[in-house]
């Protein structure tokens, strides 16, 4: 897909074709630099019964990356969905299918999509979609990075705090849990924390569990 879209100088006419927004197009082809070597087309697995696929724009010319959904149908591809992340302050918003709760369906990790920004201040979120009847469906969303420098003299707490995320089976099951290890700095101090986040059945969504310490033993 991305060798038709970039072929023969015709790379705004087929992104038009596929139903990406006029505006998004003539920001890209604004750059008569750029191809497409970074975007990415990817086939996703869903419970559906037509075959689906992303492409996915990243932070490049604005400050929002673009995902949307298309479904195969009849031969052809029809965008049926999309959504936007928030680029501020970090380029590095980033889209991987994987298989977390059901080895054979796909749900898409999004990570580092900002949240909020200001002097001093900045949140990044890290969510978790599923394709439900070729739309998107929010399942998870958490803190991937968060950091707090107060210039006021009368608030003098400073917070930088990041996680990681990792997928890790769970023994006896073909489902995985998503672990988040977390380290904060507070004011110098540092800790370290993992909990993970499994789907319960029974709430129809991603429950996590208490933040456990982690810490190296002594000598």
């Amino acid at each position: 897909m991305e060798v038709w879209i970039n072929q023969d100088g015709y790379k705004a006419e087929r992104l038009l074709l596929l139903g990406i927004e006029k505006k998004t197009v003539e920001d890209i082809d604004a750059d008569r630099s750029s191809s497409f070597p970074f975007m990415r087309w990817s086939s996703v697995r869903t419970s559906d019964a037509l075959p689906h696929a992303l492409l996915f724009l990243p932070c490049t010319w604005t400050q929002r990356a673009h995902l949307y959904l298309f479904t195969l149908d009849s031969g052809q591809w029809n965008r049926t969905d999309s959504t936007t992340m928030d680029c501020h302050y970090n380029d590095e918003v980033s889209v991987e299918p994987a298989s977390i709760r059901d080895s054979t369906v796909d749900e898409i990790e999004v990570h580092h999509d900002c949240g909020g920004h200001g002097t001093g201040y900045l949140e990044h979120y890290f969510r978790v979609f599923s394709i439900r009847h070729d739309k998107f469906r929010e399942e998870l969303e958490t803190y991937e990075l968060l950091r707090i420098h107060p210039t006021a003299v009368d608030r003098p707490r400073d917070l930088d705090r990041v996680s990681k995320f990792t997928l890790v089976p769970i023994r006896g099951s073909r489902s995985r849990a998503i672990e988040e290890t977390r380290s904060s700095v507070l004011n110098g101090r540092l800790k370290v924390e993992r909990r993970d986040f499994r789907w319960s059945s029974a709430k129809q969504k991603y429950v996590p569990s208490i933040f456990a310490s982690a810490e190296a033993p002594t000598n």
